[in-house]
C-alpha cells in the first residue's frame, strides 16, 4: 500500500498520506488545508493550491490559487501545471510563463548560474518555453582564419551567454573533428554516430550550428563496435510530447508537486480520458530515452 501521498491521491488510510487525513467515506483521496489557511510548505495544501506568501498583512504564507500566466512567482509550483516560473531578463523578476508556447527565434534569459554549459538537460530546460521544445544559448559573432564571419559557443564572460534563444533543429550531424564529415542527417533518424567520448552531434537550423552534444551509447554492438545515437531525436518526435503533456497539464486536478508524476494523473488528473496519459507517457520516454531504444533495443527497454 502506497504512503507519503500527496492530496489529491487515493487512499485508504490516513497513514498513507502525507497530511495524516484520508477522506475514507467520501473521495477517498488525501486532504490538506483549504484556500486561506496558514501553511509552511506546499505538502500542506490541498490540491490545485500552493503555500504562498500572502498580499496582506501580516503577510503569512497560506494556501492560495495556483498562479496564471505573468503572476509573478518562486517556482514552478507556485503556477499552474501548464506553467513554469522564469526570469525573462537578467532585471525582470519571475513569472509565470507557459510552456511550450514561444515560437521559434524567441530570446529570452539562459540561466547561467544553474546551467553554465549546454548540454541535453540544459537545452530541454530552457527549452520547455519553446514550442520545439528545445532552446540554445545565443551563440556570438566571430571570425575564423579566413576572416569570415562564423558562429561559435559564447564564453562564460560574454554578453550573449544569458540569452537563450528557441528553436526547431532541421538537421542533427556527428562528426569527430572535421564539421564536414557529416555521419548523419535528419533524413535517416535515428542519428547514429561512434559513442567515443570524441564524437559530437551538431544541431543545425538553415545551416547554421546552433549547439553541439556527445554522443551517448545506445546500448547495442555492431561487429564488436559500440554504436551510439545523438541524444535528441528530431522535431517531431519532440513534438509529440510537449502536444501531449500539454493536455495533460490542461487536465491536471491533483496537487501542485504531482504535476510530473503520471501515476498521480491516472488518479487525479486526466485519467484515461482519450488516451492522453498514455500518449504523454510513451512520448516522454521516446525523447528522454532516445540513445537507449532505437533498433531491436526499444522492445526490450519498453
Amino acid at each position: 500500500m502506497e504512503k507519503n501521498l500527496n492530496n489529491g491521491r487515493k487512499c485508504t488510510y490516513a497513514y498513507q498520506c502525507k497530511s495524516r487525513v484520508c477522506d475514507a467515506e467520501g473521495t477517498n483521496a488525501c486532504v490538506g488545508r483549504e484556500e486561506g489557511e496558514t501553511c509552511s510548505v506546499h505538502e500542506e495544501c490541498d490540491k490545485k493550491l500552493a503555500c504562498r506568501p500572502s498580499i496582506i498583512w501580516p503577510f503569512e504564507t497560506v494556501c492560495l490559487p495556483l498562479l496564471e500566466i505573468g503572476s509573478e512567482c518562486e517556482s514552478e509550483y507556485d503556477c499552474k501545471p501548464r506553467n513554469f516560473c522564469w526570469k525573462l531578463n537578467e532585471n525582470s523578476k519571475s513569472v509565470c510563463l507557459e510552456k511550450h508556447s514561444a515560437p521559434d527565434f524567441t530570446e529570452f534569459r539562459w540561466d547561467l548560474e544553474n546551467y553554465p554549459i549546454m548540454n541535453k538537460k540544459s537545452v530541454m530546460i530552457h527549452g520547455q518555453y519553446c514550442k520545439s521544445g528545445i532552446a540554445s544559448m545565443m551563440l556570438k559573432s566571430a571570425k575564423d582564419k579566413e576572416n569570415k564571419e562564423i558562429f561559435v559557443i559564447p564564453t562564460k564572460n560574454d554578453p550573449e551567454s544569458k540569452i537563450a534563444i528557441c528553436l526547431t533543429i532541421d538537421k542533427t550531424v556527428g562528426v569527430t573533428t572535421d564539421p564536414k564529415n557529416d555521419v548523419g542527417n535528419s533524413k535517416n533518424e535515428p542519428f547514429q554516430c561512434t559513442p567515443d567520448g570524441k564524437t559530437q552531434c551538431l544541431y543545425k537550423k538553415n545551416g547554421q550550428t546552433y549547439f553541439k552534444l556527445l554522443c551517448e551509447c545506445g546500448l547495442r554492438e555492431e561487429n564488436g563496435i559500440d554504436v551510439g545515437y545523438c541524444p535528441l531525436p528530431g522535431p517531431e518526435k519532440l513534438g509529440l510530447k510537449n502536444e501531449y503533456l500539454r493536455k495533460m497539464w490542461i487536465g491536471d486536478n491533483c496537487h501542485t508537486l504531482d504535476r510530473h508524476i503520471f501515476k498521480a494523473q491516472l488518479e487525479c488528473g486526466i485519467g484515461i480520458n482519450f488516451g492522453t496519459l498514455a500518449k504523454a507517457t510513451e512520448n516522454s520516454f521516446n525523447v528522454n530515452y532516445y540513445p537507449y531504444i532505437q533498433e531491436e533495443n526499444q522492445e526490450c527497454m519498453e
